[in-house]
């Protein structure tokens, strides 16, 4: 189910447009989650440990960890790095609380995030892993806050070689390389897990609203197909495409890849159609 609204709201002297975007993948529920309160604004991809955890109500982890996360952020109570420390703790403690062995390192539940606070005029940001903040300015150019690191790239290498090589059953056979790129999380690339050197892969800052135009917060579930996992991301085009026709249009040339290769084996990745969270903002000229 998409969810799409257009929120008019008021910073100061100038107005601002909210788009959201909140889109279920072929998974068992949408693991993603998005955060729009009056001055937060953030997109949180969730994933489940490889046990497969499910509570009682049907919730699996990665469900519970980027739920978990938003609901940290939204209390708007501290900067956006003490509130990444506090989501973190809070995953742990729901974990335990669940009798998951957080021992068992490939068994966290984990969540990666994009986080923005608007202020008068500066943007206070916080992000990690593959989650992204994209500021788009009047004149069309851009600019990507953190990093774009992947940790799934290694995996997709490896799910391409054995498409070239007309291998069946890709996920099966992939299984070792997944519990190993589990393993290196917060040693190779972070995420909120309950693991507190979480903190030395967390990306911050402040950034001037000086001409920006539009923000767009989003999990990587938005991210174009790509034939080649070793490729640069191509933000340009979602910046064309955005400008083209808001984040719903984005959303459809990315659904209408993924359709065009159900099996995966044209554009590497791991199901047909993954969750999606985004959240743009749009600011009219100043009155």
């Amino acid at each position: 189910m998409i969810k799409f609204e257009n929120i008019e709201k008021d910073r100061g002297r100038e107005n601002f447009r909210i788009e959201r975007v909140l889109d279920k993948g072929v998974g068992l529920m949408n693991e993603d989650a998005i955060l729009d309160s009056p001055e937060i604004f953030g997109a949180f991809d969730g994933a489940t440990g490889l046990d497969k955890y499910i509570d009682p109500q049907g919730r699996t982890g990665g469900y519970l960890a980027s739920q978990t996360a938003k609901e940290i952020f939204s209390r708007n109570d501290a900067s956006l790095v003490d509130l990444a420390i506090s989501a973190n703790r809070k995953i742990r403690e729901e974990m335990i609380d669940k009798k998951i062995d957080v021992d068992k390192r490939a068994n966290l539940w984990c969540t990666t995030f994009a986080v923005a606070r608007l202020k008068e005029k500066q943007l206070e940001w916080a992000q990690i892993s593959d989650a992204s903040i994209l500021l788009i300015y009047r004149d069309g150019s851009f600019k990507i806050l953190g990093g774009d690191y992947s940790f799934d790239r290694p995996s997709l290498v490896k799910w391409k070689e054995l498409s070239d090589q007309g291998e069946t059953e890709i996920g099966k056979k992939i299984q070792d390389q997944l519990i190993k790129v589990r393993a290196g999380a917060n040693q190779n690339y972070g995420v909120l897990n309950g693991e507190e050197n979480m903190i030395n892969f967390l990306n911050s800052g402040l950034e001037p609203l000086d001409n920006v135009k539009d923000i767009l917060i989003f999990s990587d579930g938005l991210l174009i197909p790509k034939t080649d996992p070793e490729a640069a991301e191509d933000f340009s085009a979602i910046v064309k495409l955005y400008l083209e026709g808001g984040l719903n249009r984005v959303k459809d040339y990315v659904r209408d890849l993924e359709s065009s290769d159900p099996e995966c084996r044209k554009f590497p990745r791991f199901k047909e159609h993954d969750d999606m969270a985004a959240v743009a903002i749009s600011f009219s000229p100043s009155k």
